[in-house]
């Protein structure tokens, strides 16, 4: 099959739309093992096709590759034409450093390198291969109530939170600090919408450790802003607040330099609510800071921790419903769960349950796509129905394996 897909280097004028999206579709039929060759004529292994990116950034994340005898694992970026690349400013952004294969319907001139000028493998997909994918394979055909939902759905439901808690368990292992952990993978929340990278950098070149003994909220504003490269973007009611506390910014502290870590352009907006812009969720994240700087540890068992809680905690610099349950449920109840574990505390139903109960308010698209018809709206708006999908996406949703899907 995939030595008829890939074909070289296959000219094809006025690509219609759906090309894309047929794209991902193929690239979902590939298995573990299969092989592809660049326009180099060079042979990739494919060892793990990693997850969609839902969010700004290269179209497949978490990709393992096997290329000139050395193991890569990066991601992976879909255009239909090579020269798209450079059109869309990839070249430029640091966003785009990690795509270790870039996979095209039309070739072009030059090939594609990241902002590091590293060259990036190229592979050529024939329009007959990818129009030849059926991209309606979903064979569900009728509705699936919440209890069948649930029933069926529960290892995956599990698995996906598994792998979120043994995530968090590493980071704090490697981190060595559950404080800085918490910080790192909070802030790398902020960025949900394809900022998440730029937004733990910061984290990681701001220790709390060099922070810890602050005692003005102004200066981790002027702090955290100046470093973002948006110090210009400040919103007003942080302005005034800065103000009104002007003269106790003289003294900055000898441990910080306000040299740039990220710069202004690098930051994502395309798509994104201004609501959700950098600047409005670093606002959120200083805050965050400050609550973490004056003993607040919600990965503590006794801490209440619910949308509700941080209203109080928080106020209005708290972000909207559907990104607490994104942070609730990517990061403080599977972080909560790792600190258990470390403990010995093996009460497992506590944040597990906290876990299953979140609801998101809105759907992924490409979930709201294949289920809508079949499940319905306040089911699906549970976070983990929805990271219960998108682990059944990953592992059944391929024509070969239509028939063996648990919820059909």
């Amino acid at each position: 099959m995939l030595n008829q897909i890939i074909s070289g280097c296959v000219s094809i004028s006025d690509a219609p739309v759906y090309f894309e999206n047929a794209l991902y579709q193929w690239w979902q039929w590939l298995k573990p093992g299969s092989s592809l060759t660049t326009v180099e004529r060079k042979v990739i292994y494919i060892l793990d096709k990693g997850d969609v990116n839902q969010y700004d950034g290269p179209d497949i994340t978490n990709v393992t590759l096997l290329y000139d005898n050395k193991v890569l694992t990066g991601d992976v970026e879909f255009h239909l034409k090579e020269r798209d690349w450079f059109r869309h400013g990839h070249h430029y952004n640091r966003g785009y450093n990690r795509v270790i294969l870039h996979i095209v319907t039309v070739p072009g001139r030059n090939r594609v390198v990241t902002s590091a000028e590293r060259m990036i493998p190229t592979v050529v997909v024939s329009e007959l291969g990818i129009t030849g994918v059926d991209l309606n394979v979903c064979k569900l055909h009728k509705k699936i109530t919440p209890r069948q939902l649930f029933t069926q759905l529960a290892p995956l439901i599990y698995y996906k939170w598994r792998v979120k808690v043994d995530g968090m368990g590493e980071v704090i292992t490697t981190v060595g600090s559950r404080q800085e952990a918490f910080y790192r993978k909070s802030f790398w929340t902020l960025g949900l919408k394809g900022n998440g990278e730029l937004f733990e950098q910061l984290a990681r070149q701001i220790p709390l450790e060099n922070i810890k003994e602050v005692k003005d909220k102004p200066f981790l504003y002027v702090t955290y802003f100046k470093k973002a490269g948006l110090l210009d973007r400040m919103p007003k009611d942080v302005r005034d607040l800065i103000r009104m506390k002007l003269g106790s910014l003289v003294n900055l502290s000898s441990n910080l330099s306000l040299s740039l870590i990220v710069e202004p352009w690098e930051w994502k907006r395309k798509g994104i609510r201004p609501t959700a812009y950098p600047e409005r969720r670093l606002s959120f994240g200083v805050e965050l800071v400050w609550a973490l700087l004056n003993g607040w540890h919600p990965w503590e068992l006794r801490s209440e921790i619910s949308f509700s809680s941080l209203q109080v905690k928080f106020g209005e610099c708290l972000p909207g419903r559907g990104w607490c349950s994104e942070w609730l449920g990517n990061v403080v109840y599977p972080f909560r769960e790792a600190v258990a574990l470390k403990q010995k505390n093996y009460r497992l139903d506590e944040n597990f349950n906290l876990w299953k109960q979140l609801k998101i308010g809105y759907t992924y698209g490409k979930i709201d796509r294949q289920f809508s018809k079949y499940i319905d709206k306040a089911t699906l708006n549970k976070f983990a129905v929805q990271q219960g999908l998108l682990a059944l996406q990953t592992r059944y949703c391929n024509p070969r394996l239509c028939d063996v899907c648990p919820i059909r």
